[in-house]
């Protein structure tokens, strides 16, 4: 608790109004402890199902203390300027990063100014944008034009004690505009880590908060080593996106319950396929062909009745939409993430039901992981740029708390072991969830001790 165990006015000032489940639990401690929050959205990054979020909604009606604003976008030849030099510094962050996917590098070169763009691939460019030098004179541009006056303004019309800014890396990022604003105004600031790789696969933050929030001391690492947050001002907290997993949840339906509901075989084994996104793996539908081939050609009855059910990623169920092979169902149609109760029931009750998952590259794999699930990720030269070579599934693999399988021959012998009832990744599951998901004690909600680093930042 804050020193006098005052009442404050919290400022949290986030992208897409879908992203605020994250920070579910965050938001129900504070406001459970009396304080009062006002969340900002950018409409610009909302969808259709971002307008209906769940989340807020419940918060909105449960509690008087919280409210949702539209955040005040820069503008004018100040912004230009500011977001020109920051593309160029967040780029300049991925050439000089050891240990990542090309791919990451190449996706973000088409955000530079067109001018730069042009000449990102040219040794002699890279290697100028490499140089210490730009780094200098970008963040000598950053430190000379002064916050933004409207924005200076909208928090001085709120008055906040506390300003949390998520995720404040990403391009076109008016969630900083906030932290320098409120640096300006000596108003404390928080920016708590989005997502298990936004620390290496987005952009640079560019102005260093009070106090940058952590998952686990990986991320700790990435935010001083390729963010440069200087270590004392990290604080390391668990993750909140996943602390209802730990709640004692229950299937809705028992096992025959739910496969009559989806129509499911009654009596055969389930495995669970999760789906990347679109930016990891643009059509998967082959690889779960593959695997349904894979499981009909076994000569084992168990593995050929093991029937496959394919949960999609939101933002890549169009693969998946005129999928009609026999052992194989789709669900749900487009895709979830566990963004509300009626969400995570269903994944839940999926994953609950399923003998294992596989996967590419997902977070989804994580959920599973603190669901204690055994898990599978296929490995394929197809997304090697976006799997192996990619730092954050790496951690994944290193850590053994999944199995990867490359050939349908490995699949097949990885899940006839999960069939036969050898869960040979157990201990690794444990500990990768103390050690990655929540670092300060498995019984202690992240939501809980971010909420105490808020107000102890005040």
């Amino acid at each position: 608790m804050n020193e006098h165990n005052a009442k404050l006015r919290i400022l949290f000032v986030g992208r897409a109004i879908g992203t605020f489940y994250i920070f579910e639990t965050v938001f129900e401690t504070l406001l459970s402890r009396g304080h009062t929050i006002t969340a900002l959205r950018d409409p610009q990054w909302d969808n259709a199902h971002d307008a209906k979020a769940e989340t807020v909604q419940a918060l909105q009606n449960q509690h008087d203390t919280f409210s949702i604003e539209s955040i005040v976008q820069s503008a004018g030849l100040r912004r230009k300027i500011l977001f020109r030099t920051r593309e160029i510094r967040s780029f300049r962050r991925y050439i000089t990063q050891s240990g990542q996917s090309a791919y990451y590098t190449d996706r973000y070169a088409h955000y530079l100014p067109k001018s730069i763009k042009r000449v990102s691939k040219n040794k002699i460019a890279r290697a100028l944008i490499a140089s210490p030098l730009t780094e200098v004179a970008c963040a000598a541009i950053e430190k000379i034009i002064p916050a933004d006056s409207h924005v200076m303004n909208h928090i001085k019309q709120l008055r906040p004690d506390v300003i949390i800014a998520s995720p404040a890396n990403m391009r076109f990022s008016e969630e900083i505009e906030y932290v320098k604003a409120g640096k300006k105004l000596n108003v404390k600031t928080v920016v708590p880590v989005l997502s298990w790789d936004n620390l290496t696969t987005k952009g640079l933050i560019q102005i260093k908060p009070d106090v940058l929030i952590a998952w686990n001391s990986i991320h700790a690492r990435e935010a001083a080593q390729y963010h440069h947050i200087p270590e004392p001002s990290i604080s390391i907290t668990g993750a909140p996106v996943f602390d209802r997993w730990f709640e004692n949840k229950t299937p809705s339906l028992d096992v025959h319950e739910f496969r009559t509901a989806h129509r499911l075989p009654q009596d055969a084994p389930l495995l669970l396929y999760l789906g990347s996104s679109v930016h990891i793996a643009r059509d998967e539908a082959w690889l779960v062909k593959l695997l349904r081939h894979a499981l009909d050609a076994s000569e084992d009855n168990e593995l050929r009745a093991t029937h496959i059910i394919v949960r999609p990623h939101p933002g890549n169920s169009t693969p998946f939409a005129h999928l009609n092979v026999p052992g194989i169902s789709v669900i749900p149609k487009q895709g979830s993430v566990p963004d509300s109760a009626e969400a995570r029931q269903l994944f839940f009750d999926t994953a609950y039901h399923a003998r294992a998952t596989i996967g590419i590259n997902t977070s989804g794999m994580i959920d599973a992981i603190v669901l204690r699930k055994p898990g599978l990720s296929y490995v394929t030269s197809r997304y090697a740029a976006t799997q192996l070579e990619a730092q954050h599934f790496n951690l994944l693999k290193q850590s053994n708390a999944i199995s990867l399988v490359s050939t349908p021959e490995s699949f097949i012998a990885a899940m006839k072991k999960i069939l036969a009832g050898q869960d040979e990744r157990a201990s690794e599951r444990k500990a990768f969830i103390t050690s990655y998901i929540r670092p300060c004690g498995i019984e202690t909600p992240a939501g809980a001790i971010i909420a105490d680093t808020i107000e102890n930042t005040v």
